[in-house]
């Protein structure tokens, strides 16, 4: 018996429509309408077989489509899902071909086929990125169609990630959480003074956005963005020199760099760390251009210090030329402060940098990790009686642990309820947070806050 008795109806309406506005022969038509039959009897293997006969004389995506839609609806089985999902790789990268990807993604966990619809997550992400990577974007609707499937592929990964931990034993993670007594709090003290500099900072952060030049005295700069070429201004001021780098803009270029997330490895302590791949050589690119300035600067004590600034994406780069600059000119002064910067540095290269990193309540990319992913699956199924960051610090030391695991480093300043409280990068995880909300990462969100608490000294 049908789930849907109006199903077989609906595809052969859809199917019909769109074959006679292509004008397609009759012996198609009477082919639909045996499909149309073989529905009705629930009679898949057929169906399947006539809908691929029929895409192989012409690549009807459309009709292939429909008629996955159509064995959604009524419930089939999976071998006959995966038989359209195999059809569908003779198709040229689209948004269309996305979607219908993360659809049966979705369809198959929720009837327990986990692997599979990974498998099928992972295949639509490298579509995805072959669509940037091509430049395959003719209009601004499009990208924004392009930046939504890659947020859905995204979220489904995370809702995998989820199943996949909650199938674990749940006894094995109370044994070991009863030996766990490690204290997370924070050593750092907020020091008030800096935070009109720092303000100062984030609206610098704010108009390299708008493209106008924040000094008569620029030194270097790039105002035309490519991958792994961000925006830029280095200037001086008195003495002074001032790096301001950029966050996301341009979705081609700068998004292309923030998705280069498959890490670098550098050899620290005889371990290798990953860095996030787009973002050093973002970084590279900047400090290869500013290097000889600043080197010559210091050398001939007309500096007293570098400040190094930048929001989201360019926050993650000034950190990371932060460490090149301590590493080839060590006695350099240096200050770097940032706003919303990501997750960009293994664990035992945070321990090794500085700098002030503000992060703000409920700002999403701050969380884009996959540890705080992680952290968030497992928290739903663990005691609740532990201190905040203690479940972050023993899952980095169980097998849950990763060596592609990214963090934030140095000085991490939460902003909650207008209030600054230095914290671990064990504590920058928040329950349930929304990736599809961002207001609270743009810089302006910084601006108004930080410019509030400055108000109550």
């Amino acid at each position: 018996m049908l789930i849907n008795s109006n199903v077989p109806d609906h595809y052969y309406n859809t199917v019909y429509i769109f074959l006679s506005s292509q004008k397609g022969p009759q012996t198609i038509m009477q082919q639909l309408n045996t499909q149309k039959q073989y529905l009705i009897n629930q009679n898949y293997d057929n169906f399947c077989e006539s809908v691929v006969q029929l895409i192989k004389t012409k690549k009807y995506e459309f009709i292939l489509y429909n008629a996955y839609y159509a064995l959604k609806s009524l419930n089939s089985p999976a071998k006959y899902i995966q038989i359209f999902i195999q059809e569908s790789k003779r198709y040229q990268p689209s948004q269309f071909l996305i979607d219908f990807l993360f659809d049966a993604a979705c369809y198959l966990e929720l009837i327990s086929c986990i692997k599979e619809s990974y498998l099928i997550i992972q295949h639509g992400v490298s579509i995805q990125q072959r669509l940037f990577n091509k430049q395959q974007v003719s209009s601004v609707k499009a990208l924004v169609l392009g930046m939504q499937g890659l947020i859905k592929v995204s979220k489904a990964m995370k809702m995998l990630d989820d199943k996949k931990i909650e199938q674990q034993d749940l006894d094995q993670f109370q044994q070991q959480f009863l030996n766990l007594s490690m204290p997370q709090n924070s050593n750092e003290i907020f020091d008030k003074n800096n935070l009109d500099f720092d303000l100062k900072m984030a609206k610098q952060c704010n108009t390299v956005y708008s493209e106008t030049s924040l000094s008569k005295n620029i030194l270097s700069q790039n105002k035309d963005a490519k991958v792994f070429m961000p925006v830029f201004q280095c200037y001086s001021e008195e003495d002074l020199i001032f790096i301001v780098v950029r966050g996301t803009e341009k979705m081609l270029t700068d998004g292309i760099t923030d998705s280069q997330f498959q890490p670098l490895f550098c050899l620290i302590d005889g371990f290798n760390e990953p860095i996030h791949e787009g973002w050093f050589k973002a970084a590279v690119y900047v400090f290869r251009q500013v290097q000889q300035i600043i080197q010559f600067a210091w050398r001939n004590k007309m500096i007293s210090k570098i400040v190094l600034t930048g929001h989201s994406y360019g926050a993650a780069v000034v950190s990371i030329i932060s460490m090149f600059f301590k590493s080839y000119i060590p006695d350099l002064n240096q200050y770097c402060v940032t706003f919303g910067c990501p997750p960009h540095l293994g664990s035992r290269l945070c321990l090794k940098t500085f700098g002030k990193h503000y992060v703000n309540e409920d700002d999403p990319v701050c969380r884009y990790s996959k540890f705080y992913i992680k952290q968030e699956a497992i928290q739903k199924i663990v005691p609740k009686q532990f201190i905040d960051g203690q479940l972050s610090e023993w899952i980095e030391q169980s097998d849950y642990s990763s060596s592609t695991d990214l963090w934030i480093p140095g000085n991490i300043l939460q902003i909650k309820n207008e209030v600054i409280t230095p914290i671990t990068r064990y504590q920058v995880n928040i329950p349930n947070i929304d990736f599809n909300k961002g207001d609270n990462h743009k810089i302006s969100a910084y601006i108004k806050v930080l410019h509030n608490i400055s108000l109550q000294k």
